[in-house]
């Protein structure tokens, strides 16, 4: 809420068209006390201030990298992936359409935001869909119930839905007010799909993604969950499984390939024990070859 303070203030105080924006709204940067108070504050576009920032700060290449985000090592060791303006802005705009968000949507965050899915998925689509957010400091099954009657989506991970799945106070008149629960992370087993499904009427709508690439696949908004699916790969995806030999390690192993808006294919393998010497792309990967 401080950095939120500052950004209001800064931009108030240097941003012509933003003040007199506020000043029509009636609202002072003194008046931001709370989170909810932002929706009080004027939303401007990058567009209506470019001509007007006195910094600058909007005139950033797409492919600019804007975030070295630590994966959280499933492929292996932790490193740092490269995501630029790009990557975000088409992550969020594709999920957004994907999933249906609507302005009028609340999402009920309880995500790590040190990690992707609560930092880039759940707060970046809120904010592209100028929808609403409850963020709490962590997971508290009971406090969710309860917010559930203010809600429309939810987003977690497996273990939210095994916990929430334990607590005899959900049913289907608690989750009635809800049209979208969202897992990943790591897969949802389909036991506990079809006992969600079962005990609140909704379908958990699993998706895929890594902290390399963001979302690649999804189930649909319309149509048929698959449990034990994460769906087929999203618009402007293209996913396939392939393989390389590795000298360390006899065999061949398999591994996800996404192509990129330039048309280049990048390799997540399941190991990242590679060799000095080895190349690698600039998520430290080795490049490998579709299949």
């Amino acid at each position: 809420l401080e950095r939120l303070k500052w950004s209001v203030r800064h931009t108030y105080d240097n941003v012509e068209p933003y003040r007199k924006k506020c000043l029509e709204k009636g609202v002072h940067p003194d008046d931001l006390n709370t989170l909810a108070d932002l929706a009080k504050f004027p939303f401007m576009t990058k567009l209506d201030l470019r001509d007007n920032y006195p910094f600058g700060m909007f005139a950033v290449p797409r492919e600019q990298v804007v975030r070295v985000h630590a994966s959280s090592g499933t492929t292996g060791k932790p490193k740092g992936a490269m995501l630029s303006h790009a990557n975000l802005l088409s992550n969020a705009r594709v999920l957004h359409d994907y999933w249906g968000w609507r302005r009028d949507d609340v999402l009920i965050h309880a995500l790590p935001i040190y990690h992707t899915h609560g930092l880039f998925v759940a707060s970046n689509v809120t904010l592209f869909a100028r929808a609403s957010m409850i963020f709490l400091p962590k997971f508290d099954p009971d406090a969710i119930l309860k917010l559930m009657a203010r809600a429309t989506v939810m987003m977690g991970v497996p273990t939210f839905y095994t916990r929430l799945l334990q607590n005899p106070g959900l049913n289907k008149d608690v989750t009635r007010h809800m049209r979208l629960f969202i897992s990943g992370s790591a897969p949802l087993l389909a036991e506990t799909h079809r006992e969600w499904s079962a005990r609140t009427g909704h379908a958990v709508l699993e998706r895929y993604g890594m902290t390399e690439t963001l979302m690649l696949a999804s189930n649909p908004i319309d149509g048929i969950r698959k449990p034990g699916s994460v769906g087929l790969p999203l618009p402007g995806v293209e996913v396939r499984l392939g393989s390389f030999d590795d000298a360390d390690r006899p065999g061949r192993a398999t591994i996800i390939l996404a192509r990129q808006a330039d048309g280049r294919w990048l390799g997540i393998h399941s190991h990242m024990s590679l060799r000095r010497g080895v190349p690698q792309d600039s998520h430290g990967n080795r490049p490998v070859k579709a299949r």
